[in-house]
């Protein structure tokens, strides 16, 4: 995590720089991103909002916190200094799922 940054009253976006594994994404994808909560790691998935191959190589994700979520509630300034970890970015978006709309 290299920068956590207040959008609005609910919503961060987290600035992550990859290990040396990541292997890009693609427009679509999404993040599977771990943080320790009680010495338990929860997994959430959220979008990616950084464009694929960017020139700063972070990759960022927005969070919106909701009253009922576990996971978006701690991905704020104030948590800055919890552990977090992120997997593979997954998923698709194909021409045929968008032409259906």
């Amino acid at each position: 995590m290299t920068a956590v940054r207040a959008e609005t009253a609910d919503a961060t976006t987290l600035a992550i720089r990859p290990g040396r594994g990541w292997s890009g994404h693609r427009a679509g994808q999404y993040l599977p991103v771990g943080v320790q909560i009680d010495g338990v790691r929860c997994w959430r998935t959220y979008s990616l909002t950084s464009p694929p191959g960017g020139s700063s190589g972070l990759l960022t994700i927005t969070v919106k916190a909701t009253t009922s979520g576990l996971v978006s509630p701690v991905c704020s300034p104030s948590e800055r200094r919890r552990a977090y970890g992120c997997r593979t970015a997954v998923g698709a978006v194909s021409a045929s799922a968008v032409s259906r709309r």
